[in-house]
């Protein structure tokens, strides 16, 4: 997956937005808050949520054009799956090309049915975000997809219509997917493909040691989701207990089916044999009304259930996905994990891990699950808690994590100087003011090998200086008796007196360098000029 080119008509503060895409892997996005870095990932998510789920021509060819509404039109082209797509949508018109990459031809313009009929090949397997903090908007965005979800989810359940789904196309991550994701690493590390991968990941950037055992707690579904006249407690633990004795149950877990059946049953068989589940009804401990029990499976051993877990679920992004479902349909109560982290002796929570740490472990783990995968990444601001060595080398990491190759285009919304000054091949787009509207410069601002105060003071940042801000005045005035034709010694003592006041100075702004500054200045002075 990567985007070649994309123009937009307007959306919110950005007009005429015509974008060229160099990048086989990072496109960096670089402004002042409030310039439209967050508005272009959302352009982006909604171009690909409404590709993916439209029905008819209308909706796409009336929902673009009403820039009152935060719509616009648009023409993309991308590569993905092997395919070289051009979609364009304006006003009454709707228009998608598509040729093989690497063959001369002509694009072969495809009708409006014949294009939903075979999206899914021409589409990105998935379009994976990450926001930090609190996104409303974002969360807007996503919505249809989580309910298609939950519909998927309520009818493969109840009637089992359709096949299940896998992870939902669009899937932005929130904080509590951090845990989810750790799990999913710490499980698949023995697994040859990934070990060296997340021996790497948790050695040098989280100083994990071992991730051993997890507390886990599921409580029953809302009743949409399962169809039982008994809804009780008593009616789960007989089922439970049934099976544990050896008649054959089907679908002991509240009825439920499918990947997180699998999921309960590899769980619950760990703990099977010794009689280590809980089963215990919700008095009050819960507040909301559709919980009747609890399932609660303390100190799961990684080890113990890795096997049956890799033959079940042969693809981290699968297990990643069951934990996730889990969690959408409700029944996912509690998780706890247990992390040995160097240098200390007692392991610790996952909640005491930094908030860095917990970010990371989301964008990197994002990146490793999803495995060989055609993906869109999105990712807003995901270097905020990240502390400036990891941020040095950000773009390398997620080079480094990435097995996509070039089926991925990482989008990412930065404020970080050390990642701009890190940049090698990405895409550098500089969201700037011109006059009244908001530009993205895309031309090429040559700082390889700058110094991150040169950076700092760059069209990218425009800081003025990089002194602390309570010398401004004092390097005002330096600068004013430095220009003099003659140095008074009240000047002198002036900035003598300045000098003692502020205290240490770094070198180059001392009195001391600005007398051999005046005493360079007098001598090249008297140089004769050459005519």
């Amino acid at each position: 997956m990567r985007i070649k080119s994309l123009w937009v008509s307007e959306y919110k503060n950005l007009k005429e937005i015509d974008l060229k895409f160099e990048s086989n892997l990072i496109t960096l996005l670089v402004g002042q808050n409030g310039l439209g870095k967050s508005n272009l990932i959302e352009i982006l998510t909604m171009i690909f949520r409404d590709l993916d789920l439209l029905e008819i021509e209308e909706d796409y060819t009336s929902w673009s054009y009403s820039t009152d509404k935060g719509q616009f039109e648009f023409i993309i082209n991308f590569e993905c799956s092997n395919n070289d797509v051009i979609i364009t949508i304006k006003k009454d018109f709707f228009e998608a090309k598509i040729k093989p990459l690497g063959i001369v031809q002509d694009y072969e313009v495809l009708s409006f049915s014949d294009f939903k009929k075979q999206r899914k090949l021409f589409l990105p397997k998935y379009v994976i975000g990450y926001y930090s903090g609190e996104n409303k908007r974002i969360k807007e965005l996503i919505e249809m997809h989580v309910q298609k979800e939950k519909k998927n989810q309520r009818d493969f359940h109840r009637r089992k219509t359709k096949p299940e789904q896998s992870l939902r196309k669009l899937f932005f991550a929130e904080n509590f997917h951090s845990q989810l994701l750790l799990l999913t690493l710490a499980v698949y590390r023995k697994k040859l493909d990934y070990k060296d991968l997340i021996d790497n990941f948790f050695f040098e950037y989280l100083e994990i040691e071992s991730v051993d055992k997890f507390d886990i707690r599921f409580n029953n579904p809302p009743s949409k989701y399962y169809r039982k006249l008994n809804k009780s407690a008593d009616y789960f633990l007989e089922n439970v207990t049934n099976r544990r004795e050896g008649e054959e149950v089907e679908n002991p877990f509240w009825n439920l089916k499918g990947k997180i059946n699998l999921l309960l049953e590899i769980l619950f068989n760990h703990h099977l044999a010794n009689d280590s589940y809980l089963i215990y009804p919700n008095d009050g401990e819960d507040k909301r009304r559709f919980i009747n029990e609890f399932l609660e499976l303390k100190n799961t051993t990684i080890a113990g259930i890795q096997e049956e877990i890799y033959e079940k679920f042969p693809h981290p992004l699968d297990f990643f996905d069951a934990l996730e479902s889990s969690s959408v349909i409700e029944i996912l109560n509690d998780i706890d994990i247990t992390v040995k982290k160097a240098g200390l002796e007692n392991p610790i929570k996952f909640s005491q891990l930094s908030e860095g740490q917990q970010q990371l472990l989301s964008v990197v783990g994002l990146i490793l699950v999803t495995g060989k995968e055609d993906c869109l990444f999105l990712l807003d601001e995901p270097d905020t808690h990240i502390n400036p060595k990891w941020q040095r080398n950000f773009a390398g990491l997620l080079r480094e994590y990435n097995l996509n190759g070039n089926k991925s285009h990482i989008f990412l919304a930065t404020h970080s100087p050390l990642l701009v000054q890190a940049y090698e091949d990405e895409d550098l787009f500089l969201f700037r003011r011109n006059g009244d509207e908001v530009i993205i410069d895309t031309e090429n601002h040559q700082i390889k090998n700058w110094r991150i105060d040169q950076v700092l003071q760059s069209e990218y940042f425009q800081i003025e200086n990089v002194r602390p801000p309570s010398l401004d005045d004092f390097m005002t005035k330096r600068e004013e008796i430095l220009s003099k034709v003659i140095v008074t010694e009240k000047d002198l003592k002036y900035l003598k007196d300045l000098d003692e006041e502020m205290g240490y100075l770094p070198s180059g702004e001392t009195l001391n360098d600005f007398k051999t500054i005046r005493l360079l200045r007098e001598v090249v002075s008297k140089i004769p000029k050459n005519d």
